[in-house]
């Protein structure tokens, strides 16, 4: 029970310092909030979230595999050369 309560406070402060680390940077700078400059960091997002995410799911199973990052980097190494 104290772990879940440790837990929500963390997962708590990271979401308020999230939140207030957005209003900060949309303050200092007009167009951080942009629609446009969002709608990019979400697209720049979905690559890392193509690599991460299966990743996420091999290490909790108990299999580490880092070949990922190496096959994502093969990959486009290719794709510039013989695509």
């Amino acid at each position: 029970m104290k772990v879940i309560k440790k837990l929500l406070r963390w997962e708590l402060f990271l979401f308020i310092f999230l939140l207030l680390e957005i209003l900060i940077f949309g303050l200092i700078t007009p167009g951080f909030l942009n629609v446009t400059n969002l709608m990019f960091s979400i697209n720049d997002f979905a690559f890392i979230a193509l690599a991460a995410i299966p990743m996420t799911f091999v290490i909790v199973t108990g299999g580490i595999d880092v070949s990922v990052g190496s096959m994502i980097g093969l990959s486009s190494f290719l794709l510039v050369c013989y695509g």
